[in-house]
C-alpha cells in the first residue's frame, strides 16, 4: 500500500506541476479535468481504504477488554 500511495504522489504531481493557471479555490471538476481519470481513481481509492482503516480501528478499540482503571482485568 505505501508503494501505491508513493506512486500515486509522484505520478499525480508530475501531471498537475504544469498546471499554473487556475484559481486558487478551483471546483472540483476543474481540477478532475486536468488529471487522467486512473490518478483521480487511485486518490479515491486511497481516499476509500484510509476512511475503512480509520472506522476499523475504531470499532476494534471500542470493543477493547480494558477497565476503567486500565488494567485488562474485567
Amino acid at each position: 500500500m505505501p508503494i501505491i500511495i508513493a506512486l500515486t504522489a509522484i505520478f499525480s504531481y508530475t501531471t498537475i506541476r504544469n498546471v499554473s493557471d487556475v484559481d486558487l479555490v478551483t471546483p472540483l471538476s476543474q481540477v478532475l479535468g486536468g488529471v487522467p481519470i486512473w490518478v483521480a481513481g487511485l486518490m479515491g481509492l486511497i481516499a476509500v481504504v484510509g476512511t475503512l482503516a480509520m472506522i476499523w480501528l475504531m470499532y476494534i478499540f471500542t470493543r477493547a477488554p480494558v477497565s476503567p482503571d486500565g488494567s485488562d482485568e474485567e
